[in-house]
């Protein structure tokens, strides 16, 4: 549970224009958010390709590259028209969405713990990241201040919050996930035993702050999370074992591969494909979860889409599966991706429980801003979401206060929020 200074609540009346940058693991993206009031914005964007040489070696290249791109953006919106001249002092304020591990210790200072994807630049870990890329467009002298350093989790709140002030909780349900919500600014005692929040500028006359939950990391001491022996291989084929132990039971990376390990399981006790199974579906993470979701959605009376998954992309033998075989795969992975949505919504009970002033009020609606790929495509995951959410918190409850919507483009417009909400402070 990490302190994101991010503080405040929007109301969708705020207007202006902002800058947002999100580095992502193969693209990065600068975007111009033009909020226009009443909830509405709009969004000028232009991704650009990361080399591979800049995710390696030093740290400089990367960052530079970083603001090279944001000064292309700035002169093509001003020849457009759509940037228009500030008066003289003035910088445009820049959101950074940056979701690798980082200490923060201010809306606009945050220091990298590690890297993950594919980066490997051991000089940038440990020192503040919005520094070196403010550095960076200071010697293109680009008039652009970085304002606030979110992760996607926090920008997806803030995007879906312009929206709906009512919204509450930011959850990402996709590749990985991870949710933030508004917290009470005394029950946070990570900020509170080192600072007064009355008088502490960042806090001063707020009372509510946005938590960054990173609760992919939960019961990484194997206490309380039902795990089974194939969750065990799934972690021990990973590069950080008994880490993200949450994330590897429900996140979309890890589901193919759960898939592929119940199924060799079957296959090895003979009670699958005669005991016989192919190279690829011996292959470790060669199960893409796009492919469960193929199989979930086939209604053909034959499971005609499951044996073609199967055949064309397991390289099963041709008409090596019965109907009840198909039935079978089909079976196993509705139970994996109904445990991933039932674990989410064991988070999201967490949270809404956390607010217990909101919670118990019966007059109070409470929005969930959702984001990610399983949400989005995954064959009746948010049916099941809210099902297991009307299971833990009471029918009535989630059908009468409770909205799950899907809430997309959070790194881009929830950024330019983020920037929009720190320089109002400033």
């Amino acid at each position: 549970m990490i302190p994101t200074y991010v503080v405040g609540r929007l109301t969708g009346n705020e207007t202006g224009s902002y800058l947002s940058l999100d580095l992502g693991g193969t693209n990065m993206r600068v975007c111009l958010v033009r909020l226009l009031g009443k909830g509405e914005f709009t969004l000028r964007q232009r991704k650009f390709t990361i080399p591979e040489a800049y995710k390696v070696g030093l740290g400089r290249p990367l960052f530079d590259y970083m603001a090279e791109c944001v000064g292309l953006f700035l002169d093509e919106a001003r020849t457009d028209q759509e940037l228009l001249p500030l008066p003289d002092g003035r910088s445009y304020a820049l959101g950074f969405t940056f979701s690798f591990p980082l200490n923060q210790t201010a809306v606009d200072r945050g220091t990298l713990m590690r890297w993950t994807k594919s980066f490997n630049l051991p000089d940038v870990i440990d020192k503040d990241v919005v520094q070196l890329l403010q550095s960076a467009m200071d010697r293109l002298n680009l008039n652009v201040r970085v304002t606030a350093i979110i992760n996607d989790t926090v920008g997806c709140l803030l995007a879906n919050a312009y929206r709906d002030p009512n919204t509450q909780i930011g959850v990402i349900l996709g590749t990985g996930n991870n949710a933030a919500y508004y917290e009470r600014i005394p029950q946070i005692t990570k900020w509170t035993a080192q600072h007064d929040p009355a008088v502490h500028p960042a806090t001063r006359g707020e009372t509510e702050m946005i938590i960054n939950c990173e609760w992919g990391a939960f019961d990484n001491e194997r206490r309380a999370l039902p795990r089974t022996r194939f969750d065990a291989r799934v972690d021990r084929m990973t590069h950080h074992v008994f880490c993200q132990l949450f994330e590897k039971m429900s996140a979309g990376m890890y589901l193919g591969e759960l898939l592929r390990l119940v199924l060799l399981d079957l296959i090895d006790r003979r009670l699958l494909f005669d005991g016989y199974s192919s190279d690829i579906l011996n292959r470790p993470m060669s199960v893409d979860t796009a492919y469960m979701s193929a199989i979930e959605a086939d209604t053909t009376a034959d499971l005609e889409h499951v044996r073609r998954v199967l055949e064309d992309v397991l390289d099963m033998p041709a008409g090596s599966s019965t109907l009840l075989e198909r039935q079978i795969v089909q079976r196993v992975c509705a139970l994996i991706g109904l445990r991933s949505a039932r674990l989410g919504a064991v988070g999201l009970t967490t949270l809404l429980s956390q607010r217990e002033d909101q919670l118990s009020d019966p007059n109070v609606k409470l929005a969930i801003a959702v984001d990610g790929s399983l949400f989005e495509h995954y064959p009746c995951y948010p049916e099941r979401l809210k099902a297991a959410l009307e299971v833990l918190l009471g029918e009535d409850c989630v059908r009468n206060r409770i909205t799950l919507g899907l809430a997309k483009d959070g790194s881009g417009v929830g950024a330019a929020l983020g920037a929009m909400l720190a320089e109002k402070r400033r």
